[in-house]
């Protein structure tokens, strides 16, 4: 049993002392911390590949081999409390030749 199990199940008791039903007892918030939180392969090769610098979705992809939008999720993902609260950083690439799409490239990075 995981101490966030422990700490959930000593928080219903309590409750229950007080006379609160297990619905009132509100669940405590999971920690950024692999023991207590969803994060998944994916989530850690996201972390690592993006916490070292600035980088597009598609070196992402390249790094990682998961797609791009696998990639934005985590991103998004990292800026929740029980994911960490992290701040994700986007900024739109400087462009040193034209692109043929014409579509603007944006990178990201972990702070």
């Amino acid at each position: 049993m995981s101490a966030a199990t422990d700490l959930w199940d000593t928080l219903i008791r309590l409750g229950y002392l007080m006379g609160l039903t297990q619905a009132q007892v509100k669940r405590p918030p999971k920690h950024a911390h692999a023991e207590s939180s969803n994060i998944g392969p994916r989530d850690e090769a996201v972390f690592e590949f993006y916490s070292s610098d600035w980088h597009t979705l598609d070196e992402g992809r390249a790094a990682t081999g998961y797609g791009q939008s696998s990639i934005s999720a985590s991103l998004r993902s990292f800026r929740r409390p029980d994911m960490g609260g992290f701040t994700v950083s986007k900024r739109l690439r400087e462009q040193l030749e034209e692109r043929h799409d014409r579509q603007k490239e944006f990178e990201y990075r972990i702070e």
